[in-house]
């Protein structure tokens, strides 16, 4: 609370962003763990949130239970194949397929547009060249509403997802979560016929970096095109 206290006093404004950054303070499962919410966390310090501000904290709590949810879901489906492994500051989690190879999950939440369904897409740079789920949600961030799995993501930083986008026609739809791990099973096994060493395949529980194995570096069979902001 003392540390949270001072970054509240040196900055003049607390974000779940700015405490999730800061490498001084708890990371966000242990401030769920202690304190409930991030809300409750605010009252406590007595710091109130503008309106927005309250809005985006509620979006983002709602969005941290449906990933759970999403998480317990497929390990339901598939006990023996897949491990839902958190991320070391518990922001996010990531799926270990057989102890193989890794899967992101991407929430793309709702933007307001004139016409017509738009989500917004931002991957975590670190996770840009795994098979990814992405997961397009509903406006309240409570819902997936559309599944996509793709082989890899590329270098964008950002990218604007329409019905008709060229990148949804070209990756995965999956029209329900019994078919998440054929598929990406799938896409693995493509990765590796285009050329990856299948000594490489023997990978650690833990890096010496943190929790996510070290994986091998591999070309993907049906690579997409790379778009820019």
């Amino acid at each position: 609370m003392k540390r949270i206290g001072r970054l509240l006093k040196a900055k003049g404004r607390l974000s779940e962003r700015m405490l999730i950054e800061s490498r001084s303070l708890p990371s966000t499962s242990t401030i769920r763990k202690y304190f409930g919410t991030y809300r409750q966390l605010y009252d406590l310090l007595g710091y109130d949130l503008e309106p927005k501000h309250v809005f985006r904290a509620e979006q983002g709590l709602r969005s941290a239970r449906l990933r759970q949810a999403l998480g317990d879901e497929i390990k339901a489906l598939f006990p023996e194949n897949v491990v839902v492994q958190p991320h070391r500051r518990g922001e996010r989690s990531i799926l270990r397929i057989d102890d193989t190879f890794m899967v992101s999950i991407l929430f793309c939440g709702q933007e307001k547009v004139l016409v017509g369904q738009c989500w917004g897409a931002k991957p975590a740079p670190a996770e840009r060249d795994n098979i990814t789920l992405l997961c397009l949600l509903n406006r309240r961030f409570d819902r997936v509403l559309h599944y996509y799995i793709a082989p890899q993501l590329g270098q964008w930083e950002y990218r604007r997802l329409y019905w008709n986008s060229p990148f949804l026609r070209q990756i995965v739809k999956l029209d329900r979560l019994e078919d998440f791990y054929s598929t990406v099973k799938k896409l693995w096994n493509e990765q590796l016929m285009a050329g990856a060493d299948p000594k490489n395949l023997l990978i650690p529980a833990r890096s010496p970096r943190g929790p996510y194995p070290l994986l091998p570096k591999l070309r993907c069979t049906a690579l997409l095109p790379v778009v820019g902001r």
